[in-house]
């Protein structure tokens, strides 16, 4: 998929986003209450987990989250909404195939 949605991956990538980071944190995806970490969480060592037990995995990350932010500042998350929709728009009129 982030070959048809260039744009979108290279916006991803210049955000330091990974798995389970605010990237899915849309105004219209968030719960009224839920307050997250202002921080930003550390990386965690991939490598590492091929060689874990699956408890020992869910002990290591916690929360699921890979590392990044757990929110986002909303205009970051409108460009990359922007983004993704002009793309999925362009493929589905000029690239379908």
């Amino acid at each position: 998929m982030l070959v048809l949605f260039q744009k979108y991956g290279a916006k991803v990538k210049e955000s330091d986003a990974s798995h389970t980071s605010g990237m899915e944190n849309f105004l219209w995806t968030r719960l009224a209450g839920v307050v997250f970490l202002p921080k930003r969480k550390s990386t965690v060592d991939v490598a590492k987990l091929h060689s874990m037990s699956p408890e020992r995995v869910r002990e290591y990350i916690r929360d699921g989250g890979f590392a990044s932010y757990y929110e986002r500042p909303d205009e970051e998350m409108l460009a990359f909404w922007r983004t993704g929709v002009e793309e999925t728009r362009n493929i589905i009129a000029n690239d379908w195939a």
